[in-house]
């Protein structure tokens, strides 16, 4: 629980444990890596953090509802633009007769 890791019991390594202000900015580091704008501060208080080795951790995000949301999104945007092409017709429809007259 406290970030190290272990192989064979032997001790190979750490990973660190901070902790932040989850409204903080973040800066991109590298090709796939984030950082906290502010320095965080290392964890004192370990009863309800920790690392466990062996596990996987599953992804916080439901592709199924975000397709189904993106879809969703995407017919919005198509009716709308229909609906902002009819009204342009509609227009060029109204100026075309009444300056006609």
């Amino acid at each position: 629980a406290d970030g190290s890791l272990r192989q064979n019991d032997q001790l190979v390594g750490a990973i660190g444990l901070y902790d932040f202000d989850p409204g903080d900015n973040f800066v991109r580091y590298g090709n796939s890596g984030i950082v906290p704008a502010r320095t965080p501060e290392p964890v004192t208080d370990r009863s309800n953090v920790g690392v466990a080795q062996g596990f996987l951790e599953e992804s916080n995000v439901n592709p199924v509802l975000e397709m189904t949301r993106l879809i969703m999104v995407q017919r919005a945007f198509e009716n709308t633009a229909a609906l902002i092409r009819q009204s342009a017709s509609s227009t060029d429809d109204a100026i075309k007769t009444l300056g006609s007259k």
